[in-house]
């Protein structure tokens, strides 16, 4: 009969040193705030379709992408933290909301279906990821923004636009917020040039 204390002795055991649980998966929405300009009056009167940027394949899919150590050449993946869309995707999205907000046009959308677009913004992504930066963390965005008149020889405006903004704390979550400032500041820089840009008449597509 002592077989049973020893099975219970080595069941308690095993316990012991057993693998903590797997952390669940968390997912993060880019919340960007509305545009710091806004438009009386539409600056284009015709449509303006927002296309999705291209995007390296590290940053193609939902998992949020960091990086530990200067100069931020090795990146790694989280397991358990993901961007609710790839980023591609979220920042179509908030391009379309944030041109929106400014009054640009009366309408921005992601696909023109079957009209005739004034414009179409297109562009790559650079970098998207979170850096350690001493003993804290930030956010490091790169996007190349592009502006072409339907119809047109050469585009409007082609930049390239970057920014690394610091979180408030060590939390993804404030590195998300961070994601999204830094966002938010490229959109208000690129609505400006694109303004300054147009012709002082409200442009519409050219048929």
């Amino acid at each position: 009969m002592r077989t049973l204390p020893v099975i219970a002795a080595t069941l308690a055991l095993a316990g012991c040193f057993a693998p903590p649980p797997l952390p669940d998966d968390v997912y993060y929405r880019l919340q960007l705030a509305p545009a710091a300009q806004r438009f009386e009056a539409p600056r284009v009167a015709g449509l303006v379709v927002v296309e999705r940027p291209v995007a390296p394949s590290v940053y193609s899919t939902r998992d949020v992408v960091y990086s530990e150590a200067a100069p931020h050449v090795h990146l790694q993946a989280y397991h358990y933290h993901h961007w609710a869309d790839p980023p591609p995707q979220l920042l179509q999205q908030g391009l379309v909301d944030h041109l929106r907000s400014a009054n640009l046009a009366p309408n921005v959308t992601l696909e023109a279906g079957r009209l005739v677009p004034a414009y179409r913004i297109s562009g790559v992504l650079r970098r998207f990821e979170r850096q350690k930066n001493g003993s804290g963390w930030q956010a490091a965005v790169s996007l190349e923004l592009r502006a072409d008149p339907v119809g047109g020889n050469a585009p409007l405006l082609l930049r390239q636009y970057e920014t690394v903004i610091a979180a408030d704390g060590d939390g993804m979550e404030q590195t998300v917020q961070a994601f999204a400032r830094a966002t938010g500041s490229l959109f208000d820089k690129f609505l400006a040039d694109f303004s300054a840009a147009l012709p002082a008449e409200p442009v519409t597509a050219r048929p």
